[in-house]
């Protein structure tokens, strides 16, 4: 038996299929509860009070900076990922990564170092709140000015560390953190830069994660990052269109079940339209939701502010609602893995390369318009269909009696003929031909010559040749 050190869940998998983490032994796990640094002074400055959580690279405690009395979090990385070179450079380049960042929006580094006995550490702000993991699964699909509200602070976070040449490349909702500051509540904090690139033009062939190797989580990652390809800004925008997605609707955009299969769906499908309970979202911030998940770098925002001055004049236009059919829903749906692979279908709406653009409402409203006539012309299983004869009774009932009068005379007719063919039938058996019955018809009696045939005259009341 394993255990996700995130969420708790247990299974036998080596990687938690609810979020993408490594598993661990479950005897471990429990063995790992009596830490020993908890209720210990740590480099006689901070005291541990308990454990905030553990995971594959390191564990984060609460505790206190005891000059100031001020609460903290240390990160502390695990001792067997002390002795990796890799693993510590990473640690170390975090440290320096996040130290260099000041904004509200961004967690708040305030010591780093490594300890006499071999361990790295990390004291950060200690933040009371909860993710964006928690909100989504207690409160999604969300308001629409909530949901810019938030990612709008995180889209200013990333922009001081776009701008410091600094890729998160993490971006999830457990990596959003909604904190109450002071008297400041719903404040957005940016957490875990341990995977970020930093962007130094004079190492950029230098990576500290090996060529080829995929980093993120699986569920949460752009295309580029599931090919293992370079990453950029825009890797950033289209973590953050998961996330909006999510936000919006519930669900994540890709309903695959395991890692592998949602990492191949980020490459390969077009997620399908933002819905809520079979009804399309339409709008400009669904529309600039779907334009952060193109699988182009260069057809997403171009930038973080770009992508926040897009959402800043979504604000208070709401979304609207579409119902659509089954045909519609399943014309719709993205393919499965299984299924034939298609490339990425071109929309009305998508934007050119490079080129960042807010659809206007008259701009949607044609849109909307051209979409529902283009449904009503394909919708022909819907159309009434034309008028059978059963639906006028008038012409039914004469057609009714005009097929009587056809029958009647086909009988009549027929009854002649036999009739007929019965009398030549009586004749010929009686030995008398055509000839002899027209001969003893003639030798009827008469009164004058004209009642007799041709060749024949009225003699004596008889016919009799001339």
């Amino acid at each position: 038996m394993r255990i996700c050190p995130h969420c708790h869940a247990k299974t036998e998998a080596t990687v938690c299929d609810a979020d993408g983490t490594h598993t661990v032994d479950f005897g471990q796990y429990l063995a790992s509860q009596n830490d020993r640094f908890v209720g210990q002074v740590f480099e006689d400055r901070y005291r541990i009070d308990s454990v905030l959580g553990k995971g594959g690279f390191g564990a984060v405690y609460r505790g206190e900076q005891l000059a100031v009395g001020r609460p903290v979090a240390i990160k502390l990385l695990h001792v067997h990922h002390a002795e990796d070179a890799k693993e510590i450079a990473r640690f170390q380049r975090e440290a320096r990564a996040i130290a260099a960042l000041r904004h509200p929006n961004i967690v708040q580094v305030h010591d780093f170092g490594r300890t006499r006995d071999g361990f790295l550490y990390l004291v950060m702000e200690f933040l009371e709140g909860r993710t964006l993991q928690a909100i989504i699964r207690e409160e999604a699909p969300m308001d629409p000015d909530s949901v810019i509200d938030y990612l709008v602070q995180a889209l200013d976070g990333l922009a001081e560390a776009h701008s410091h040449g600094i890729i998160h490349r993490d971006l999830k909702p457990e990596n959003l953190f909604c904190a109450s500051i002071g008297r400041r509540n719903e404040v957005i904090k940016l957490l875990d830069f341990g995977i970020a690139k930093i962007i130094d033009d004079a190492e950029r062939l230098a990576t500290l994660t090996g060529k080829g190797m995929t980093v993120g989580s699986p569920y949460y990652m752009a295309p580029e990052q599931a090919r293992a390809q370079a990453v950029s800004p825009q890797t950033d925008l289209y973590l953050i269109g998961l996330i909006a997605y999510e936000l919006l609707s519930g669900k994540r955009p890709f309903k695959e079940a395991s890692p592998m299969a949602s990492m191949l769906a980020h490459i390969r499908h077009k997620p399908a339209p933002l819905d809520v309970d079979g009804q399309i979202m339409r709008g400009p911030l669904a529309d600039l939701v779907m334009q952060c998940l193109e699988k182009e770098a260069a057809r997403r925002p171009p930038s973080a502010e770009a992508l926040m001055k897009g959402l800043e004049a979504c604000r208070g236009l709401g979304l609207s609602f579409e119902m659509t059919t089954e045909l519609e829903r399943s014309a719709l749906a993205p393919p499965s893995i299984e299924g034939t692979l298609k490339g990425p279908q071109s929309d009305d709406l998508l934007t050119p390369p490079g080129q960042f653009r807010m659809p206007s409402p008259d701009q949607l409203s044609a849109l909307s318009k051209s979409r529902r006539e283009k449904a009503n012309k394909g919708a022909f299983l819907e159309r009434p269909l034309a008028p059978t004869i059963e639906d006028h009774p008038a012409v039914s009932t004469g057609l009714k009696q005009g097929k009587r009068l056809r029958v009647f005379l086909s009988v009549f007719l027929i009854v002649l003929g036999l009739g007929g063919g019965a009398l030549l039938a009586w004749d010929v058996l009686r030995g008398e031909g055509p000839s002899k019955a027209l001969e003893r018809d003639r030798e009827m009696p008469c009164t004058l010559s004209a009642d007799c045939g041709e060749g024949y005259l009225c003699i004596d009341g008889d016919c009799q040749p001339e």
